[in-house]
């Protein structure tokens, strides 16, 4: 992970106050100041594209996804509960795994 700092930029036509920026694999996270929310949101960028958005408008506990286009990253093409699409991703998972008949060690399991 990179280390904190602070910068205050235009970032997808506007003022983004950064807190902290960090890196993993492909995928870039920013916490900070959009000016568009009242509390700190974390976007997400993947390969330099922002494509995520979390808001906390109603609350840590209720996070919101959006999600955006690289074509218009300023309107979200989706938004839904953070938790429902974590638990949707893994429930999918898990499906994929059962029917593909692979186990979570990536053994084949005979059918």
């Amino acid at each position: 992970m990179d280390e904190e700092f602070n910068i205050t930029e235009m970032v997808h036509s506007k003022v983004f106050v950064r807190i902290n920026m960090a890196k993993f694999k492909d995928f870039s996270f920013t916490v900070g100041d959009d000016g568009d929310h009242e509390r700190l949101t974390a976007e997400i960028d993947y390969q330099q594209t922002f494509v995520a958005m979390l808001t906390q408008e109603d609350g840590f506990e209720n996070l919101k996804l959006e999600l955006f286009s690289p074509d218009n990253p300023d309107v979200a093409i989706h938004s839904f509960p953070l938790q429902d699409f974590l638990m949707a991703i893994d429930l999918a998972k898990n499906k994929l795994t059962q029917v593909s008949g692979i186990t979570p060690f990536g053994d084949d399991v005979p059918m």
